[in-house]
């Protein structure tokens, strides 16, 4: 039997996979950051996407992993742009081309705010500290 994470259900498929353990992070909490993946992907709509994991650590301690997908359209440029400027690989109102090869092992200090919108996404904030 194929137990891929990626194979595919059907509607009769038996199931028995439990809820992985998940750390939740309260909204507007500091973390500091280490980007431990980067994978060039497209979205079903066939756009290039930066896929990203992040290992979140707060300053109690308390480790938890974000996923962020960068989808590259001009509607989502700026959130290329404030990723970019935290981690440091652009300066603030700089035109560049994004060095995609920087990206893991890049580090930051962020703020976490939850965006529950349609996508049920968290957005990375500016810090204030």
């Amino acid at each position: 039997m194929n137990t891929s994470d990626n194979e595919r259900l059907d509607w009769n498929s038996e199931t028995s996979a439990e809820a992985k353990e998940f750390v939740l992070l309260p909204e507007n909490t500091i973390v500091d950051f280490t980007v431990v993946g980067f994978e060039r992907a497209t979205t079903a709509k066939g756009y290039n996407m930066a896929k990203l994991t992040l290992k979140c650590t707060t300053a109690d301690g308390l480790e938890a992993t974000l996923r962020e997908n960068l989808v590259l359209l001009r509607s989502c440029e700026w959130r290329i742009n404030q990723f970019l400027t935290c981690v440091g690989l652009r300066k603030h109102g700089e035109r560049s081309v994004p060095k995609w090869n920087l990206v893991t092992a890049a580090t930051a200090r962020q703020g976490l705010a939850l965006n529950l919108g349609k996508a049920r996404t968290v957005k990375l904030t500016a810090a204030t500290s």
